[in-house]
């Protein structure tokens, strides 16, 4: 099939800077800022969708002749909550002789008559959730283990959790996750998360999402910052699950009452920048410069139409007044859309984060006019995956899709390098006008790297009247 490249271009007007180096050590300072995708809804082990009817069992029976077929199936459940949707059939002959879940509490067993020398399988007669806390033995009459499950969808991940995507990464594009067969940590990039009663105050790994099963939008950022900057970053993740633009992180100068989480996300990061010797001692230095803002949020505001209707005013105002309050009034920032759906059409709640809160979104970050290069935009749409490629049926999470939020991640952290060298434009009619002759000096991609022609990622073409176009060549 003949392959066809488009050509997006965008003519800056400043050469791009490789790699910000300082002589001295100066903590880099990046807030991520939003509601529960922010936080972190990437599935790294597991998931519920697409399991149903999968066999994750098979083991022959083995009873003594002179003893009954009585096998005691032993449900055990990590956390003390049941097995949180989690059912299973066991079937010999193609029979479902039991069907078991564990219903609460962290164990219970049952009785169950096989027969003796016949296979039996054990399927998932329905997936729920938290299957990394789920965990089963069958022992026979004599007190023998026969088989075994440590996790609830039998080792095999569903589709697009991270493990599954490391898994079948023949390309070798995610190799930057794991170091010797454990995930790897970035050593000079330090994140802080008020995660419920847990705060996390330690280096960027996996696991730091939303719970210790998720990872977010700050796993990929960091990589990219890190290798942009020689300096050491600490990343501030401020998002909390199911808030509104409109009331909970309602900024001061949209009037009204300010949004409780507005307060305490500028209580946090003034908290933390003003403490980072004692809150990261092992940084070395109290010595910051804040480095960028970022911020995607969106599906709370579908609750009505006046959330809805003054969602652009209210960006506005955030953006200006997070600059105004952080004390850095040309502070580098970067607006993730609200992408559910994708491009599909849908109804209702859905659609209006396609009409509106996305459009608004957009009419902000792509405010060139007001923000120059400073304010960038990610569109997340293309990210939305499809449920079947998913690990969940869960549409206002991406569907815990771990590809997204790679994705997503990357794309806010590349986003994030132009704005911070002012170059970070939506369109041509912002940029100054190339002149008519001039010469390509070279190509390079986003962190300063000898390029040629890769497609789906942004390149620079520098030349030698001092312009630079960012070119995205998509097939």
């Amino acid at each position: 099939m003949k392959k066809i490249l488009f050509f997006i271009t965008i003519i800056v007007f400043s050469v791009f800077i490789p790699k910000k180096i300082h002589a001295q050590s100066t903590v880099k300072v990046f807030v991520l800022a939003g509601q529960s995708n922010m936080q972190g809804q990437g599935n790294i082990y597991d998931g519920s969708n697409g399991v149903a009817g999968d066999t994750v069992a098979t083991f022959v029976p083995s009873c003594p002749s002179n003893m009954s077929c009585n096998f005691i199936f032993n449900m055990l459940d990590g956390y003390g909550d049941g097995w949180n949707g989690w059912t299973y059939d066991i079937a010999q002959n193609g029979i479902v002789v039991a069907t078991e879940t564990l219903l609460s509490g962290f164990s219970d067993s049952s009785i169950i008559i096989l027969q003796n020398g016949i296979p039996c399988f054990v399927i998932i007669n329905s997936s729920g959730a938290y299957g990394n806390e789920v965990s089963w033995t069958f022992t026979n009459p004599s007190g023998i283990i026969e088989s075994t499950l440590s996790v609830a969808n039998g080792g095999i991940p569903p589709p697009n959790t991270l493990v599954d995507l490391l898994g079948n990464d023949t390309l070798e594009q995610w190799p930057i996750f794991e170091t010797g067969g454990a995930w790897s940590i970035l050593n000079d990039i330090y994140l802080y998360y008020e995660r419920g009663s847990d705060t996390i105050r330690d280096q960027i790994t996996i696991g730091q999402g939303a719970n210790n099963n998720m990872f977010g939008p700050e796993l990929m950022f960091a990589f990219q910052i890190d290798q942009y900057y020689q300096d050491p970053v600490l990343i501030i993740k401020t998002a909390w699950g199911g808030k509104s633009l409109a009331e909970d992180f309602r900024p001061p100068s949209s009037g009204g009452t300010t949004g409780e989480y507005y307060n305490k996300m500028i209580d946090i990061v003034n908290h933390v920048t003003n403490n980072i010797s004692t809150e990261f001692p092992a940084l070395g230095t109290s010595t910051y410069e804040l480095a960028g803002f970022a911020w995607f949020q969106g599906w709370n505001d579908g609750a009505s139409n006046s959330f809805l209707n003054e969602y652009e005013s209210n960006l506005y105002n955030l953006i200006n007044d997070v600059r105004n309050d952080l004390g850095s009034p040309n502070l580098p920032v970067v607006v993730a859309s609200t992408g559910q759906g994708g491009y599909e059409n849908h109804t209702g709640w859905m659609q209006d984060m396609q009409d509106i809160i996305s459009i608004a979104q957009e009419n902000v970050a792509c405010n060139d006019s007001i923000y120059g290069g400073t304010l960038g935009f990610v569109n997340t749409k293309p990210f939305y995956p499809a449920v079947s490629e998913s690990p969940e049926d869960a549409g206002y999470h991406y569907h815990n899709n771990a590809l997204t939020f790679l994705n997503i991640g990357k794309s806010i952290g590349d986003e994030m390098i132009l704005a911070i060298n002012n170059i970070a434009y939506c369109s041509t009619t912002s940029l100054i006008e190339l002149t008519n002759k001039k010469q390509l000096i070279e190509i390079i991609d986003i962190l300063g790297r000898e390029s040629k022609d890769l497609k789906s990622q942004p390149l620079f073409y520098i030349y030698d009247d001092g312009t630079v176009e960012k070119k995205l060549i998509l097939e």
